[in-house]
């Protein structure tokens, strides 16, 4: 990696200590984040920290490792490895399973120490963020093989409450048509306004500017959906400047990332 070392250090962390400080820089993270979720104590203990022989698959248990700048941690790692050679050169690995931080600096300390692990040069996690900084810290981006798959499927069920509900990066107005087929009592007219990023919708008496159908709102109420790219395959119909409105507004940011499988 190219930066210079960032301020602050590096520890690994005993597993029965992990679990305060694990759960202080997720929870920094998960509200500015779209598509993280809440994670109670049962997820925490016997999911996110359990460790039984059965789970490991021929690696080591589990190892926590965190940065604190100022004493005070701000990001951490969690990963497993396993020692491999071939023709008598180490090939072990790291399999990461989790890496959240909420400094640049972090980010950099932590993967700085995943990939520089002595004897242990390959690198995996099923599940990095689309918008992670990572290729953009090496001097060859082409080594980061990297395969994006869908992972959050959003249906939305309530369409006044979710779409009051979320923040916004943009303010502005429009008014659509909603068709879901497989929910009729969902479908009709909604109309949403946000001042100040903050939105309200409510159903309306008015002529829609756009029409789409449920699955279509489901991809862009995480801020990630394209409405340009959806309106020219035919899913959103309406007045072009009505579809950017719609896409100035529902798009956030940072993308939408979900570390869980459930």
């Amino acid at each position: 990696m190219r930066e210079e070392p960032p301020a602050g250090s590096v520890r690994l962390l005993e597993s029965e200590d992990a679990d305060p400080v694990l759960r202080s820089v997720y929870e920094s993270v998960r509200s500015n984040r779209a598509g993280m979720l809440t994670r109670s104590d049962a997820w925490w203990t016997h999911r996110l920290l359990a460790d039984p022989e059965s789970w490991r698959q021929g690696k080591s248990k589990l190892r926590f490792v965190v940065f604190e700048e100022a004493g005070v941690a701000t990001g951490y790692a969690i990963y497993r490895q396993k020692s491999t050679w071939e023709d008598f050169l180490a090939d072990g690995e790291v399999d990461v399973s989790e890496v959240i931080t909420t400094t640049p600096d972090a980010h950099s300390a932590l993967w700085g120490f995943l990939t520089n692990i002595d004897l242990f040069p390959q690198v995996e996690w099923w599940n990095m963020p689309v918008d992670d900084p990572l290729p953009w810290k090496i001097d060859d981006p082409r080594r980061i093989k990297r395969k994006m798959v869908d992972a959050l499927w959003v249906r939305v069920m309530d369409v006044p409450a979710a779409l009051s509900g979320r923040t916004y990066d943009d303010d502005g107005v429009v008014t659509f048509e909603l068709n879901d087929p497989t929910r009729p009592e969902t479908s009709g007219t909604y109309r949403l306004e946000v001042v100040d990023g903050v939105g309200e919708c409510q159903r309306a008496e008015a002529t829609a500017d756009v029409s789409f159908q449920a699955d279509i709102l489901g991809s862009l109420y995480l801020g990630a959906g394209d409405a340009p790219a959806m309106s020219a395959a035919g899913r959103i119909d309406g007045d072009p400047g009505a579809v950017r409105t719609l896409h100035r507004i529902l798009r956030t940011d940072q993308p939408p990332w979900c570390p869980e499988v459930f």
